[in-house]
């Protein structure tokens, strides 16, 4: 028995030493002088054209032709002007306004997006989401309690539960595999 303890002991301290070995080589992240600048990605997050912030967390931002963007945030509003190729929307209760996108991408929860112009394809993924939208070539809703207002809809893909849909007339073809969700027409 004795030898079994002192085994289990000496084999106890040899690891607690190798991690004290281990550690010692360690710095503190905060003592550490680093040069991060390889380390950011210095993209913009949008159009260099956009415009200053104006302190109350708003954002405006202008597209320049076939440009690809991204916003996004927190409880703010978002004004995207000019003609983008897609706008990508990631966050949680925003309000977003895009003038015109070929396609739209939204990530987040309760984004109220008005999209003003047509576009070829939108997709939401998220919850409580309102996107109002004047034709669209295809559309797909992932997520519960979404909400879309669009004059047309080419093809919708429904995915989640109690998303609801309104368009002028009747989608060109649906393909709803969730729960409770609604197509209505005007």
């Amino acid at each position: 028995m004795r030898t079994a303890r002192t085994a289990r002991t000496l084999t106890a301290v040899a690891g607690a030493a190798t991690l004290l070995v281990m550690l010692a080589g360690c710095v503190p992240v905060w003592m550490v002088d680093r040069d991060d600048s390889s380390d950011r990605d210095d993209r913009p997050a949008a159009s260099s054209d956009a415009r200053p912030n104006d302190g109350s967390g708003d954002q405006a931002f202008a597209c320049a032709d076939g440009e690809d963007i991204e916003v996004g945030g927190d409880a703010i509003d978002i004004d995207v002007t000019g003609s983008c190729a897609s706008v990508t929307v990631r966050g949680n209760a925003l309000d977003v306004e895009i003038a015109s996108a070929e396609s739209v991408l939204v990530e987040g929860q309760q984004i109220d997006l008005d999209l003003q112009s047509d576009a070829t394809s939108l997709v939401v993924r998220g919850n409580a989401n309102e996107i109002d939208a004047e034709a669209l070539d295809s559309a797909e809703i992932t997520g519960d309690s979404n909400d879309l207002d669009a004059g047309r809809i080419g093809s919708l893909v429904l995915v989640g539960t109690k998303n609801t849909v309104e368009s002028d007339g009747a989608p060109g073809s649906v393909n709803d595999t969730g729960i409770d969700n609604r197509v209505e027409t005007r």
